[in-house]
């Protein structure tokens, strides 16, 4: 029984370092282009909230980004999901920087896509994230 509370407990801290680190690329990406608006602010707040991340994590995550690497999700699903979160907070500010979009495709080939994967799908996730729609619906017309 305690070594598989243990192994709960690994895992449990293994996912929430992935998760710390998928939230310190939102904040990159959205610090790309030099300044970090109300409405992509909103937004890392709302990704905070669905990550479970407290307020004091995400204030480490702000000051010390190099101490949180990206851990890369095995799933391909998951991986579309936090590329499609990358491509929401490029267009949150309705001003979609060259910097920003260079970032986004360089987090998706951190991310285990190819440079043609990312550039295959990037276009109907940017579509898709301008228009509101829900990540799920654009993994479907990815699918």
């Amino acid at each position: 029984m305690t070594m598989s509370k243990n192994l709960n407990q690994l895992y449990e801290s293994g996912e929430k370092e992935s998760l710390k680190g998928h939230f310190r690329n939102l904040v990159v990406l959205a610090q790309s282009d030099g300044m970090v608006s109300q409405v992509e602010s909103d937004l890392l707040e709302r990704f905070a909230k669905k990550l479970a991340l407290s307020w004091d994590e995400v204030e480490r995550i702000v000051r010390h980004e190099d101490n949180y690497p990206l851990i890369l999700p095995v799933e391909r699903e998951e991986r579309l999901e936090r590329f499609i979160e990358f491509v929401q907070l490029l267009v949150e500010d309705g001003n979609v920087a060259e910097a920003e979009t260079f970032l986004a495709i360089k987090f998706g080939i951190e991310l285990g896509f190819t440079r043609e994967e990312i550039e295959e799908v990037y276009e109907t996730i940017l579509v898709g994230c301008m228009n509101d729609e829900e990540p799920e619906l654009i993994i479907e017309k990815l699918a």
